[in-house]
């Protein structure tokens, strides 16, 4: 029978008065549910009534982790606190896992951990020895308590913790304490919240408590949850094991891990011959091999033990041509070495901010590389170029985003910091925040307008940078019609009673070349015929305001990175007409974005031009009020009208 049979089945008899026993309920359960609930605002779904983690140290390599918590559920979109989940790793040993709830007219209900399901940990990985323990709490509703206790032998590759105190919803009550083996210590850095002062748990252990704790709310475009919480890393050690107490300590376990698993092979040497065969310069070469790697290598992973940590020979996933991530940079690496070019992996996280500079710590989720530049290379060829504090040059690149070329990278990683991992021991980089027009889109058309108020014309697009990767991804899994439904959508938020004709694409596959897009636009109605006036919009196509929910903003607002874009339309007026009025040119300029617009009229001819820049990544949450009053002004311009009036085609008429 499946666990949601079993639940279904168990709710059944205890909604009719029969049971199978009396739920035991622990008196550490009956304490926290006991305990006041402060009046939380209306989106508060629930609260950590007791957060309770206790990590022993038993060796270098192993700590046994005891969890115990309770919540109470206060509204309906709290329900999924009743799903109960605990992730088992390569070595590692559940040791006992139950859980109870009170529902609001005190029934109790339990589960034991025969009711506890396992399930994979990620779809993208064709295995991993990692898997998760998870059951859904009965009666999960409003009013409920729900308690989860585990207990689990985890496996160390590294003497450290990571505890994150604050979630997304209040916590009453976070409590860490670690047991530490004779002889040992350990070191504690606090980030993004006040530090708890430890009291002694015994002889050899150390206890950290953290209580009214508020959410990190779910505002729209906000940080990563990692990225915004509080949070204590702790290193333990013995002479034996020493302290990683700096970045270059995290490098060097690193390059343990990576540098034993670049060896090449002939199959290898003989692609590589293939590949650069005429190539003498570096672009040519290094274009060659990372194009190779991003097309050729399916991502997916085969994570086993520490295979979780260090990626797989090249040489092996060469052969079979797929990897994760450090799989991936790891080979390419390899293929560079063989071509000449040297480089070096990269730690980093996918979520900016989760990887901090006063927290020197193994916490990161993904891998890339950087690409050492040749001295006589320009600074300025490629914009995700770092140089390192011995004046090195390096080209960030991530070999698993598939349509971006060498020398971009990514928004989402751009301004995160990140471990560059040497021989020599490495140092903490920061990936530099990309030109706005490194990502370009660049927007023009001929235009008609009949006297009816049919607007017709043809319009060209050149896309570059994070707008032609994101086209590039899109077109991978899309038909020719798919792709002519989404620019139909595209016309459609700008456009009413429109059509869309003829549309094309060049440059699609050619990841160093910008995507060009043709297509033609019929639009019905489109001027209002008011008399003897036509009302027209000058901004055809395109819509460049952020939509800005009304209430005060707690967290940064993420942007989808630096850009830059232009439109410039030509439109003909009818014969027998002429502009009476149109709007005045604007020009905005914060350090966050600028604007500009303008119109010109030459005889029957109009023609409209703005400049749209984003200059940052993120928007301070203290500075939103300046965004919307930009994105305001913005929008009027977006919306404003020209006067087109009819004039007598010879005097007396």
């Amino acid at each position: 029978m499946s666990l949601a049979s079993k639940v279904s089945l168990f709710l059944l008899l205890t909604a009719a008065g029969l049971h199978a026993g009396t739920p035991s309920i622990p008196d550490w359960v009956r304490q926290a549910a006991a305990q006041p609930v402060p009046a939380y605002d209306t989106e508060t779904n629930a609260v950590v009534l007791l957060n309770e983690e206790t990590d022993t140290i038993v060796s270098p390599d192993n700590h046994i982790e005891h969890v115990r918590r309770v919540v109470k559920i206060l509204r309906p979109d709290g329900r999924n606190e009743g799903y109960l989940a605990v992730w088992v790793g390569h070595e590692e040993k559940l040791v006992s896992v139950h859980a109870w709830s009170v529902d609001a007219a005190a029934h109790e209900y339990e589960l034991k951990e025969k009711d506890f399901s396992d399930r994979g940990n990620a779809s993208y990985e064709m295995y991993s020895d990692i898997f998760v323990k998870s059951a859904t709490a009965p009666a999960a509703e409003p009013g409920t308590v729900i308690a989860f206790e585990y207990e689990i032998r985890r496996r160390d590759y590294f003497n450290e913790l990571n505890w994150f105190p604050q979630e997304d919803i209040p916590v009453r009550r976070a409590v860490l304490t670690v047991q530490l083996p004779a002889g040992w210590e350990l070191k504690e850095w606090w980030s993004g919240m006040e530090a708890a002062k430890p009291t002694s748990a015994g002889s050899t252990g150390w206890q950290w408590l953290k209580t009214d704790l508020p959410r990190i709310e779910d505002e729209p475009h906000r940080p990563a949850i990692d990225a915004l919480a509080g949070r204590l890393t702790i290193q333990f050690y013995t002479e034996t094991h020493p302290l990683g107490t700096d970045w270059a300590a995290v490098a060097k376990w690193a390059a343990g891990l990576f540098h034993t698993s670049s060896a090449t092979s002939p199959e290898m040497a003989s692609k590589v011959q293939e590949l650069c065969a005429g190539k003498t310069d570096f672009d040519s070469r290094v274009r060659a091999l990372t194009e190779f790697v991003q097309r050729e290598f399916r991502y997916y992973a085969v994570e086993i033990g520490i295979g979780g940590f260090q990626p797989h020979p090249a040489s092996e996933v060469f052969h079979q041509r797929y990897g994760d991530c450090k799989d991936k940079a790891n080979t390419l690496a390899a293929l560079l070495s063989l071509a000449g070019v040297k480089s070096e992996m990269v730690l980093i996280d996918t979520h900016r901010g989760v990887v901090r500079k006063d927290l020197p710590s193994t916490y990161f989720n993904h891998a890339i590389l950087a690409v050492e530049l040749p001295a006589d290379v320009p600074d300025d060829r490629y914009p995700a170029t770092v140089t390192t504090k011995a004046g090195k040059r390096y080209v960030i690149f991530d070999p698993t985003d598939e349509w971006m070329p060498f020398g971009h990278v990514r928004a989402q990683l751009q301004e995160s910091y990140a471990l560059l991992v040497t021989d020599s021991g490495g140092e903490l980089i920061k990936v530099p925040m990309l030109k706005p027009d490194s990502n370009q889109l660049v927007r023009s058309a001929t235009l008609q307008l009949g006297a009816d108020g049919v607007l017709t014309g043809e319009f060209q697009e050149k896309l570059t940078g994070d707008f032609a990767e994101r086209l590039r991804m899109e077109a991978e899994s899309a038909n020719q019609q798919q792709r002519t439904q989404r620019y139909e959508q595209m016309v459609n938020n700008s456009l009413k009673n429109a059509s869309l004709q003829g549309l094309s694409f060049d440059g699609l596959q050619a990841l160093n070349q910008p995507v060009d897009i043709h297509y033609n636009i019929t639009a019905d109605r489109y001027a209002q015929v008011m008399g003897s006036m036509l009302i027209v919009r000058p901004r055809v196509l395109g819509v460049k305001t952020i939509r800005l929910e009304r209430k005060p903003r707690k967290y940064p607002l993420l942007l989808s990175g630096a850009a830059y874009e232009t439109d410039s339309f030509d439109l003909r007026i009818p014969p027998g007409y002429a502009v009476d009025d149109k709007p005045d040119p604007v020009s905005l300029d914060t350090p966050f974005a600028s604007y500009k617009s303008h119109i010109e009229v030459n005889e029957n001819k109009l023609h409209y031009s703005r400049e749209y820049v984003l200059k940052s990544l993120e928007i301070p949450a203290d500075k939103i009020e300046d965004l919307r009053a930009f994105e305001n002004k913005v929008s009027a311009d977006e919306n404003a009208a020209v006067v087109l009036k009819k004039i007598s085609s010879s005097p007396g008429q």
